[in-house]
């Protein structure tokens, strides 16, 4: 449950459209978005159609999802982003399908990274 569900949606979206340069960010910011509900949250949606292939939506929203907690491997949780972010590129949105995308492949990205430090940290751990 998040707090944003209190503000009247029109209000947050008019908001955004009075300086988007500035609002737009920070909306996208707060904006649940987790594991939890791997549906792509509906005002996460409307933004990615009203605002389509604005990097630094894509770029607030992404930080946003990165953030929160977990436990075990790291690139185990990533993988499980990944899932989600297929279920995201299901929609037929071509404006949502391109964010799901830019998700799943800087996952990917992260995710060789990541598995080659835990191989390190289990070689020097054993």
């Amino acid at each position: 449950n998040s707090l944003i569900g209190l503000f009247p949606e029109q209000l947050l979206l008019n908001w955004c459209e009075e300086n988007p340069k500035r609002n737009l960010s920070r909306l996208a910011k707060i904006v649940p978005l987790h594991e939890i509900e791997p549906e792509l949250h509906p005002l996460a949606k409307k933004l990615i159609r009203k605002y389509p292939n604005n990097t630094e939506l894509f770029s607030s929203l992404s930080s946003n999802w990165d953030s929160g907690i977990w436990s075990g491997p790291l690139s185990q949780h990533y993988e499980k982003k990944i899932k989600i972010a297929e279920i995201w590129l299901t929609d037929p949105d071509p404006a949502i399908q391109e964010f799901a995308q830019s998700e799943i492949n800087s996952l990917k990205k992260q995710i060789v990274a990541i598995k080659r430090e835990e191989e390190e940290r289990n070689i020097l751990e054993n």
